[in-house]
This record gives C-alpha cells, sequence and structure tokens, in this order.
C-alpha cells in the first residue's frame, strides 16, 4: 500500500520545476502584451490632447508679439496693451507642460517595449521632449516678465526680455524638430496609427527647422518672432493634435474589433 501511495504521488521536483515555469511564462505573456500597441496609449492621447486645448485657443487669439528688432516703444505698447491677455495665455500654457511632460514620458515607455524599432530610439524621444518642455517653461517666464515689466513702465527691460524669448523660441524649435523625427520613426515603423500621418509630421519638423534660422536672423522675416519663425509652432500644436486625436480613435477601433472576435 505505502509504495502503490509513493508510485500514484507526483514528482516533487516536476512539481517545483511547473511552479517555477508557471510564473516565468505568464511574465513572458504579459511582456508581449505590454509590447502591444493598445497599453498606455489612452493616456499618452488623452494628455496630448488635452494639452494642445490649454494652448491652442490662447495662442490664436492672442496677437503675436513684436519680433526681434522691433522699436522699444512697439514691444512696450503691446505688452501693455495685450495686458492680462497676454499672461492668462502664457499660464494656460504653463498648466499645459505636466500634461505634455506624462505624454513623453509614457509615449518613452511604449517605445522602449517595441521590437521593431531601434533601441535608442525611445531615449531620443525622452531626451528631446524633456528639453522642449523644460525650455518651454524658460522662455514663458521671459514673455511673462516683458508682460510684466511693460506693464509697470519699464520699456527697456520689457525690450531686453522679449527679445531674448523670440531668439530662444527658434532653439525651442529644434528640440522640437528632434522630437517630431522620432515620432515620424515610429509612425512609419509601427502600426499604432495611420502610417500616413508620418507626412504631416515629418513637414513640421521642416517647418521647425525654418523657425528655427531667427535665432541667427537680424532682419526682415528671417528675424527672431516673425511670422516665417513662428509658424512652425501652430503646425506643430495641430499636427500634434491630429496624432494624438488618431491615436484614440485607432485605439477604440481596435478594442472594438478585438470584442467582437471574442
Amino acid at each position: 500500500m505505502i509504495r502503490k501511495a509513493r508510485a500514484e504521488a507526483p514528482d516533487e521536483s516536476a512539481v517545483i520545476a511547473a511552479r517555477l515555469a508557471g510564473p516565468g511564462q505568464n511574465m513572458a505573456a504579459g511582456s508581449d502584451r505590454r509590447a502591444g500597441p493598445g497599453r498606455g496609449t489612452r493616456l499618452i492621447a488623452v494628455c496630448g490632447l488635452l494639452a494642445v486645448v490649454l494652448t491652442l485657443p490662447a495662442f490664436v487669439a492672442v496677437p503675436q508679439a513684436p519680433a526681434v528688432g522691433s522699436a522699444v516703444s512697439r514691444i512696450a505698447s503691446y505688452y501693455q496693451l495685450q495686458g492680462t491677455r497676454f499672461l492668462l495665455y502664457g499660464w494656460l500654457t504653463a498648466a499645459s507642460v505636466p500634461l505634455m511632460v506624462v505624454h513623453v514620458v509614457v509615449a518613452s515607455d511604449w517605445l522602449r517595449r517595441q521590437p521593431r524599432l531601434p533601441s535608442f530610439l525611445w531615449l531620443i524621444y525622452l531626451a528631446s521632449g524633456l528639453i522642449a518642455e523644460t525650455m518651454q517653461l524658460v522662455l514663458l517666464a521671459e514673455f511673462q516678465a516683458a508682460g510684466v515689466t511693460a506693464m509697470a513702465h519699464d520699456s527697456s527691460a520689457a525690450f531686453a526680455l522679449s527679445d531674448l524669448a523670440n531668439v530662444g523660441f527658434s532653439f525651442y524649435a529644434l528640440s522640437v524638430c528632434a522630437w517630431l523625427c522620432v515620432a515620424t520613426v515610429a509612425i512609419a515603423g509601427t502600426r499604432l496609427v495611420w502610417r500616413w500621418l508620418a507626412g504631416f509630421t515629418s513637414v513640421t519638423a521642416v517647418l521647425c527647422i525654418v523657425g528655427s534660422t531667427g535665432a541667427i536672423g537680424r532682419s526682415g522675416q528671417a528675424a527672431a518672432g516673425t511670422v516665417t519663425t513662428t509658424a512652425w509652432y501652430l503646425a506643430f500644436l495641430l499636427t500634434f493634435a491630429l496624432t494624438n486625436l488618431c491615436l484614440l480613435v485607432t485605439r477604440r477601433g481596435r478594442e472594438r474589433s478585438q470584442g467582437d472576435t471574442s
């Protein structure tokens, strides 16, 4: 009887091996699921869209600040005339920065887990995105300070701060350009969103390069702060909104198709 019971009992080593293999297999399956297009994409898209909602209306509604090389009196009168409206635009744009940071971090993590993309691509996206948002905060502080000093009738300080912010805005375009280049490669290399969106991101990246020339331009349309050197930002906001909207739409469509098949 004892021998028969021992023969029928399962091998302890086999049980231990099965227990050890089980979690490993579950973890492997989980990593495959995490690499899929669905995880985290809703957070990426929602944060991106909310950031544009905070920034775009104010950017369109508030008239453009005078470009580099404008007269001191013109710069001072602009900030005095816009007053609270300009300061409110800066505050709304600053409020969008945390949303953009969440978007950048979560999207970088998603890129890191994509086997079809170069292994270093996520790091470029993370670095360029964080550098861009840090620069944006600094530029917003400079523009806000220009508005405050102008309303305090310190025209010289407003002139210096405004020109400094306009030139910095051109450098800001370079960091956004790197950001968009990575997005173009990611869109073309994955099926996360429709691949034709890569055309929009690549064209916007070229506009960013054009906008960055304001850092070396001194007069005319090449000067920092003109329409030529700031149009890229509007194109970036529209392209960014379209990409995140498509990401949200394709994710919902993917969930519906998976629900139908199940």
